[in-house]
């Protein structure tokens, strides 16, 4: 019996600016020595996006994908979507190459 399990994760994040008018999203592929969790906090180097919102398991490719959210904060000076990239590409994280306008319910 193998006890040393590894599952494929590929955290999917989103990250909104302060009035969620925009987004941009990005990804990191990793393993996990046990099964991701909904509302599960992940942190790399003490950073974290908060916890996932969603995890979904995909058959095809043999992995959990986990969805995150941030929302920058307005009240942090230096806070700003730029700047939480530039974060989340320190901590594994690519894409983020464009910024999209979040879509409205009208």
């Amino acid at each position: 019996m193998n006890l040393n399990m590894e599952f494929n994760v590929v955290y999917i994040l989103t990250i909104y600016d302060d009035n969620r008018e925009n987004f941009t999203s990005g990804h990191r592929e990793t393993k996990l020595p046990f099964a991701p969790i909904s509302g599960l906090e992940v942190l790399n180097n003490g950073v974290g996006f908060g916890p996932i919102k969603m995890v979904r398991w995909d058959e095809n490719e043999n992995l959990f994908r986990c969805y995150l959210e941030y929302e920058v904060e307005p009240l942090h000076i230096d806070d700003d979507i730029g700047f939480q990239i530039e974060k989340a590409k320190m901590g594994g994280f690519k894409g983020f190459k464009k910024i999209y306008e979040t879509p409205t319910n009208s």
